[in-house]
């Protein structure tokens, strides 16, 4: 299990700090947070952080995967805030950030409860609240993905 840390190892890049480079150093996931995509801004970001493979969308998903499709990287796609269909959700994506504190408090409880182990096996990338990564660290202890630490203080991602 590898820690992603929210600002250094994950950023959110949008249309505010489009035109700032954020860091010198390698960032391990980005995530695009346009409020209107397209193939300029992308590639704006893919210059500006060429040494970045793995991006990140929530919104959208039909236009950047309309865009980067035939760009080679690597993206998952992070389900909603609150927005209910998360068994759908799993299906119908191929790789997925699960973001645990967007579920609905029905789909955390499943999730958190029951469902964890098995849903890790199929996943890559998960977010989750301190205070319920630490009552489940054991579940984390053999898999080979990353986790972000997310704190109630933290801008939502």
């Amino acid at each position: 299990m590898r820690f992603t840390e929210i600002g250094t190892d994950l950023v959110i890049i949008n249309e505010a700090n489009l035109s700032n480079k954020l860091t010198d150093d390698k960032i391990h996931l980005i995530k695009f947070g346009f409020e209107h995509p397209t193939e300029e801004k992308i590639r704006k970001v893919l210059d500006t952080y060429p040494e970045t493979n793995r991006f990140v969308v929530g919104n959208y998903v039909k236009e950047y995967n309309f865009i980067l499709r035939d760009l080679g990287k690597k993206y998952y796609i992070q389900n909603v805030l609150n927005r209910p269909g998360l068994i759908s959700f799993m299906r119908k994506n191929n790789k997925v950030f699960l973001s645990i504190p967007s579920l609905t408090p029905e789909e955390k409880s499943f999730v958190l409860s029951y469902a964890l182990e098995d849903i890790l096996k199929n996943l890559e990338i998960i977010m989750i609240n301190i205070a319920d990564f630490e009552k489940l660290s054991s579940k984390f202890k053999n898999w080979n993905g990353n986790v972000v630490l997310w704190k109630d203080e933290n801008e939502y991602l």
